[in-house]
């Protein structure tokens, strides 16, 4: 909902009215807090030390909540506390510095980092609330990597689909991700606005889709006697011989690893057992015997 201003906006929010009719009102975060980065303060300081000497020496600073920025120790490799320190303060303009004791330190807008799920390898989340299949960060296969069991396969990015490994920043998914990031932080504006901003500026990178089976053409209606000709479904000459090549080449996985190898994309149980229902159907078209329909099934049943 939109006022035309801020005192009509703050009435709202203590309306008997809306409040009787059962309607929550709230300003968004992001229009009465801004969060920004102070640098150069000891590691030695307490954060409470710290929030009450900037009240204390800038008036017009309230301070809602801040915390320490990590930096990596390259000795041990482990994450420790760092000299910069990330406020959030009232209001929604950022003031051009700060002062501590006899020091004036810059002040620059806090750049949300980018979300990268350890588990599916999407951006925007993390895999403690993840519900999505997990995926190979390494070559985006549907299997899991780790530093003790790691993917020698040919690295593929979960996000683009490009040469590389999902933990690439040079992504462009990540980029885009990681500009919208900034534009939140030095426009103050919520995700949306931000994604359009960047969007009108570097186009939209859109993530490689699962496929599943509803991307396949539909077979079209047979005659009484099942007999489809070339003329009539084209198409259907190309998509047998691909199936009919990779049944040949002989059931070295598992059947979901198989049906993985035709569609190119990691697949889940329920995509695979439709699909292998329309592979028969394709068979069925181009009158494969029955013998060889059972031996298809019988390797498939003797890996699965």
């Amino acid at each position: 909902m939109s006022f035309v201003s801020k005192s009509a906006a703050n009435n709202a929010l203590s309306n008997k009215f809306l409040e009787e009719a059962g309607i929550v009102t709230f300003i968004l975060r992001y229009k009465i807090c801004r969060k920004i980065v102070v640098k150069e303060i000891p590691d030695d300081l307490s954060l409470e030390e710290v929030k009450k000497v900037i009240e204390e020496k800038n008036s017009s600073i309230m301070i809602s909540n801040l915390f320490r920025l990590k930096r990596l120790n390259r000795s041990t490799r482990e994450l420790e506390d760092s000299e910069a320190v990330c406020l959030e303060i009232r209001g929604e303009k950022i003031p051009d510095m700060i002062t501590m004791w006899k020091a004036v330190l810059p002040v620059s807008p806090y750049v949300q980092s980018v979300r990268l799920c350890f588990k599916c390898g999407r951006t925007g989340h993390i895999s403690k609330f993840c519900d999505k299949p997990e995926a190979c960060l390494n070559c985006s296969g549907d299997h899991r990597s780790s530093k003790e069991a790691p993917c020698s396969l040919e690295k593929k990015c979960v996000n683009c689909g490009g040469p590389y490994s999902t933990m690439d920043r040079s992504c462009p998914v990540f980029v885009k991700h990681t500009e919208i990031a900034k534009v939140m932080a030095y426009e103050n504006l919520p995700f949306l606005e931000a994604r359009t901003s960047v969007e009108k500026r570097i186009g939209p990178v859109n993530p490689p889709p699962l496929r599943s089976p509803g991307d396949f053409p539909r077979l079209v209606r047979t005659d009484p006697s099942g007999r489809v000709t070339m003329r009539q479904q084209p198409d259907l000459q190309g998509e047998f011989m691909s199936y009919k090549a990779a049944m040949d080449s002989g059931f070295n996985g598992s059947f979901k690893k198989i049906l993985t190898g035709i569609t190119e994309m990691r697949l889940t149980d329920k995509d695979a057992e439709q699909l292998f229902e329309r592979i028969f159907k394709v068979l069925e078209v181009f009158k494969i015997s029955r013998s060889d329909k059972l031996d298809i099934i019988n390797g498939a049943n003797k890996q699965t």
